[in-house]
Order: C-alpha cells, then sequence, then structure tokens
C-alpha cells in the first residue's frame, strides 16, 4: 500500500533538460581541497549521488556536496526546511550560513522549495556523520550536506537520496509526507493502528495523559564535581512513594480514569544519583516494599506505572564504577560528558552503548519488570543525540553500530514492559519508540538569523506512527499560558505533565522545561497538581483519535491563525493572534481553536 503511495507522490524523470549534477568539494587533512562534479544517477523514484568508500582518500577530512538544482537567488519564492522545523525563506539579509547541528537534526530530511522544483533530499549512507548547512553568499542561497570523516574513515558509502515531488501545490508538508511513506514502505515503521492492536500498553497509552514525578535528586548543579561514597551532596527526598499514592487516591477521586505514571529518582541516591547503578530502591522514598505497594495501588486504580531509567550515562560515585564499560575517544581516554553545569551525580560519562545493554540492561530490565512496572518504559538520552560512539579496542562502535544497540535497548524495554519512550525523537530508533517525551526543545524559541519559522516537520512524518508531545513549552501546559495549550493541541500532542521538572536551582538558566512547575509541597500544590491532571485527562480524550492519523497538512491560512488536517478528515484551526479572527463563518476568539471531525 505505502509503495503505491509513493509512486503517486515521485516524480520519474526530473524536470531537467539533463541529469541533474553535484559538485562536492574534499578537504583534507593537510589543508588542502579539491572540487568535483558528478552527475547523479537514477534510482529507483530518487536521483541518487553515491561516492563510494574505497574512491575517498584516507586523508580526507571532510566532503561537502552542493547540487546544481538546491540552489534559489535572494527574493525568490520558496524555502528550505530542516528536519528541525527550521524554515529559512530566500529572504535578502547578510550573508551567513545555518545548521541545527547533528544533535538537533532528528531526521535524515532536508528539502527545498524553489520557483523550479520542490525535493527531499534523504541522507542513506554515512547517516551518522553529516551536518545540512544553508549558506547565503553573494546574493544566493544554497543547501549543502558536509561528511565528516574526522571520527572515523567511512565504512559505507556516502549516499543521498534526492526525491522530487509533481506537484503545483508541493510545500514543507509534502516532503514531510515523502519521507514518512519512505520510512513505511522500506519498513523501518509501521502505523501506530497496526501496533497498538495487538498492544495493550500502547492502545492505553493513546487515551491517557503522561505524569512524570521528579522524586529525589541531589542538588543539581552539584556543588560537588568529583563525587565519592563520603563526599557525594545529601539526597533531596521530595516525593515519597506514600505521597504518590496519596495523589492516585485524589486523581481517582476527581474522576481521572486514565493515566501512564512515570517515576523518576526511584532508584539508588534519586535521578542522575548514581547511574548505571539502579538498585537497591531508594530507602528514603520508601524503599522496596513502599515501591511494590504503590506499584499495585496504581494498577489497582486503572492506571499504568513505569519508571525512568537513564542507560546513557555513568557516575564514578556510583558503587558499581568501572572504567571498562565507560566509552573512550580516540586517545583511550574516559570519554567525559562536556556538562559545565552538571548533574546530581557531578562529573559524568558517556556509556558504551554495546555494554550499556549487555552489562547493565538485560540484567536490570528483568529485575525492574519484576517489580511490578508495566507501560512505556523511559529510557533517558537514547533519541535525544545522534548514537553515541566508542574507541575501545573491546567495545568499538561506529554511528551505524551504535545506533543498533541503541534499538536493542529499546526493543528489550518494549518486550520486558510492554512499550518504549525516550525524548527528542532522533529517528535511529524510529523503529522501536512508542512515545516522545518532546520532539524539540523549543517552539518558541529565539529563530536564527537565516530562519523565519519553525514548522512541525516531525509531527508531519511520524503522527499516526509515534505518539509524541510537541516541545519542551507544552510540558505543563497546563500552568504555562494559552500558548503552550493551543499548541499542544494544533500538532494533536500527547498531554504530558511533569512533577518537579524544575529541578536545577533557580537563576541556572538550565531548567530547560521551563521554571513554571506541577508541585505536591502544600496542600494549594497538591489541588493544584489533581487539576492540572485532570484537565490533560480531557484533553488526552478529544486528542486519542488522532494519535493513530497521519499528520496530513500543516498551513498558515492567514496571520497567526493555522490549520492541521489529518487523515481521518479532522481539521484543527488554531488562533494565535490577540485579537479575533474568521475562519469560513466561524469567528475564533485570542488563543482558542476550533476542531472539526468529518468522522464520528
Amino acid at each position: 500500500m505505502y509503495r503505491a503511495i509513493l509512486l503517486v507522490l515521485f516524480i520519474f524523470s526530473i524536470p531537467l533538460a539533463a541529469a541533474p549534477t553535484a559538485k562536492f568539494i574534499t578537504e583534507f587533512k593537510d589543508g588542502r581541497s579539491t572540487e568535483s562534479e558528478m552527475l547523479l544517477e537514477k534510482a529507483g523514484d530518487a536521483w541518487r549521488l553515491r561516492i563510494r568508500k574505497d574512491s575517498i582518500s584516507p586523508e580526507a577530512r571532510s566532503i561537502r556536496i552542493s547540487p546544481n538544482f538546491a540552489k534559489a537567488r535572494v527574493g525568490e519564492i520558496g524555502y528550505a526546511v530542516f528536519s528541525s522545523g527550521h524554515l529559512c525563506e530566500f529572504k535578502e539579509r547578510k550573508d551567513g550560513k545555518f545548521s541545527p547541528r547533528r544533535h538537533r537534526s532528528p531526521m535524515n530530511l532536508v528539502g527545498m522549495k524553489t520557483p523550479r522544483a520542490v525535493f527531499a533530499a534523504v541522507v542513506e549512507g554515512m547517516k551518522f556523520d553529516y551536518e545540512p548547512w544553508l549558506i547565503l553568499k553573494s546574493g544566493e542561497y544554497s543547501l549543502v550536506h558536509d561528511f565528516s570523516f574526522e571520527r572515523y574513515p567511512p565504512y559505507e558509502d556516502v549516499v543521498v537520496d534526492y526525491y522530487f515531488i509533481e506537484d503545483a501545490n508541493a510545500d514543507y508538508s509534502s516532503i514531510a509526507k515523502l519521507y514518512r511513506n519512505l520510512q513505511l514502505s522500506k519498513g523501518v515503521v509501521r502505523p501506530l493502528k497496526e501496533r497498538a492492536s495487538g498492544n495493550p500498553n500502547l492502545a492505553y497509552a493513546a487515551g491517557a495523559p503522561e505524569l512524570r514525578i521528579r522524586l529525589a535528586w541531589k542538588p543539581a548543579p552539584s556543588p560537588v564535581m568529583d563525587q565519592t561514597l563520603e563526599n557525594e551532596p545529601a539526597m533531596i527526598a521530595k516525593v515519597t512513594f506514600a505521597r504518590v499514592g496519596e495523589l492516585i487516591d485524589a486523581l481517582k477521586s476527581a474522576g481521572v480514569e486514565k493515566l501512564q505514571i512515570c517515576l523518576v529518582g526511584w532508584n539508588r541516591k534519586g535521578h542522575d544519583g548514581r547511574y548505571p547503578q539502579i538498585f537497591p530502591v531508594e530507602e528514603q522514598l520508601g524503599g522496596e516494599s513502599a515501591l511494590r505497594s504503590l506499584i499495585k495501588k496504581a494498577k489497582d486504580s486503572g492506571y499504568k506505572i513505569v519508571c525512568h531509567t537513564n542507560p546513557t550515562s555513568a557516575y564514578p560515585v556510583s558503587e558499581l564504577w568501572d572504567e571498562s564499560y565507560i566509552s573512550k575517544d580516540k586517545d583511550g581516554k574516559l570519554w567525559e560528558r562536556p556538562i559545565k553545569k552538571p548533574w546530581s551525580g557531578g562529573r559524568s560519562f558517556f556509556m558504551c552503548m554495546r555494554t550499556s545493554y549487555e552489562m547493565f540492561a538485560v540484567k536490570d530490565f528483568p529485575r525492574m519488570r519484576e517489580l511490578g512496572f508495566e507501560g512505556l518504559h523511559y529510557l533517558d538520552v537514547v533519541s535525544a543525540v545522534p548514537p553515541h560512539i566508542c574507541y575501545d579496542p573491546k567495545h568499538p562502535l561506529n554511528g551505524k553500530e551504535s545506533a543498533a544497540y541503541c534499538n536493542k535497548l529499546m526493543r528489550l524495554a518494549q518486550e520486558t514492559f510492554g512499550g518504549a519512550q525516550s525524548e527528542c525523537g532522533h529517528d535511529h530508533v524510529a523503529s522501536t519508540m512508542d512515545y516522545a517525551f518532546y520532539t524539540s526543545f523549543g517552539m518558541f524559541s529565539k529563530l536564527p538569523k537565516l530562519c523565519d519559522k519553525i514548522v512541525p516537520m516531525w509531527q508531519l512524518v511520524y503522527n499516526g506512527i509515534i505518539m509524541n508531545n510537541p516541545c519542551t513549552e507544552t510540558i505543563n501546559y497546563t500552568v504555562k499560558g494559552k500558548r503552550s495549550a493551543l499548541k499542544l493541541v494544533e500538532l494533536a500532542g500527547r498531554p504530558t505533565l511533569y512533577i518537579n521538572s524544575a529541578f536545577f536551582n533557580r537563576g541556572q538558566k538550565v531548567n530547560w522545561m521551563g521554571d513554571e512547575d506541577i508541585l505536591l509541597d502544600t496542600p494549594e500544590q497538591f489541588a493544584s497538581a489533581v487539576d492540572s491532571v485532570k484537565r490533560a485527562y480531557a484533553d488526552a480524550k478529544m486528542l486519542e483519535k488522532l494519535q493513530y492519523e497521519f499528520f496530513e497538512h500543516h498551513e498558515e491560512i492567514s496571520d497567526g491563525l493555522f490549520m492541521s488536517t489529518f487523515s481521518d478528515g479532522t481539521r484543527i484551526v488554531c488562533n494565535y493572534s490577540d485579537k479575533a479572527a474568521k475562519y469560513l463563518d466561524k469567528t475564533l476568539e485570542p488563543y482558542s481553536y476550533i476542531l472539526e471531525r468529518t468522522k464520528p
């Protein structure tokens, strides 16, 4: 079915006089550079640029690819769009360049709409070792791919496939749809409708909000960089297991029938306390017996309850610390995480994904499942960054190999607990991820100089496949104001709340989910938290059907008025203006929406 869709979308002969060409500039380690030009070849529905790995000099530092059709003059109608959602129009402005960088490019996709063509560029070879760039120089915009070989020599051919879309109305939604259909046709992902039909945990999550509760942590940023068992700061036990039980009773009384609870910091010394160590269950929160009682209470109340783990970080303060499982850099040194203001555990290091899976996950996951946890298990960071590499000769990993172990971790979570979730949605784990905690670090953030807006590329690709909360601004949307609440609805997100989300000391500018928080410290805060969850549950019920539908089109239909259209015909129109707006025969008040369903 998806192959047929692709054939409708893709053009079979590019509307150019001859096969397209691309320049590629090779830069060498000694500072030299060479420039070559090559014809692209037809590869199914794409025009393929392939540079064979055995043709790349071992002295090459990088290769920059610049196709002849990936250009536009200043003032032309159109734009470049990145998988991060950054959209850059061809406006007149100072020369410069933009890239979301690999750690903010969640998909191997970038697209361009010019007066001559609309195309999507999809990287298929060396996909973990490049950056996409938009360069403005001397009145011309150019979209390029910059492949780097500084980490290691190429282990496969450099391959970029260019798909041209034969549609006069093609836009960024069309580019996203093309990539979605590619992922489906290749069997990388399957629709949520298919997967949920055989998995009650997925079906449950589609109609339930996610409530994360940070129970305990040591001060952050840590006042002690190099922590030991003797000098580590005291843990802050903020929410005990018994207190969570009280919250569950209050939520049931308030009419919240479905909810997935994720416990953060339930493990030894709290959140980011002593990873990769998990056990014993933290005694200051009540210990294992109290945790088992809480899990039973949650299940008896009809709720799912899961836990947070972090398979990517290791702290020397851990009682299980051993340098053997740490990722090593090129010089054989332990690969330290470059965090200026350290998390609760102090100085930390990257785990090798292979040792994380083989030495810890395969042992710890069954123990956690035996406690009673069931649902969409949370693995921190795994999809927040590209797969981390390792040079240790005992367990070396390039990007592709590391991605394979990331998928093993996520798949083990699915098999053990019934589902897997992580953050940001880097799609090297698209085939094994059921929910993305947030897909963007900021849809309301200040835009880079070459960028004009952020559009929901990730949601246009993966809605109906992977459930998601759109961005950090929509976490705790119930206490963040109308704009955040509207963004959740506009993009049909899964409502997500986080108690004690702002755990970093105030004034540190590190609370990336915002300083607005949901707390349980006082009776008033407790009552407010219950009200927030009740509102999120109502929104989850309203948006449940759209979790299963593809996001077909997104557009700004007038200034501040946006429309989202889904595969079942549902339309959501949102007014972000501070003035009332007209849509057909309806009036939308400021920061309001209309949801129109064409099917019951």
